[in-house]
C-alpha cells in the first residue's frame, strides 16, 4: 500500500508564501507558454520563438495550434 506517502502527504506542512510562489511560477509557465503558441500560429521562425520564450526546439514542435 501507499500508507506511508499519503500519511507524508498529509503531514506536509505547507504555507501561504509556498502556495503563491507556486501558483506565480505555475502562471509564468502558462504565459509563455502562450505566448509562444501565439507566435507559431502567427508564423513566426521557431528560432524566433526560441529566442523570445527561452522554450526549446522540441518544446514548441509540440504546442498545439
Amino acid at each position: 500500500m501507499h500508507g506511508s506517502e499519503v500519511l507524508n502527504m498529509l503531514l506536509t506542512e505547507w504555507n501561504t508564501e509556498d502556495c503563491i510562489a507556486v501558483r506565480c511560477e505555475e502562471a509564468r509557465e502558462d504565459a509563455i507558454f502562450e505566448i509562444a503558441r501565439k507566435m507559431k500560429n502567427a508564423g513566426k521562425p521557431v528560432t524566433e520563438i526560441e529566442k523570445f520564450t527561452g522554450l526549446s526546439y522540441d518544446a514548441i514542435n509540440q504546442l498545439g495550434c
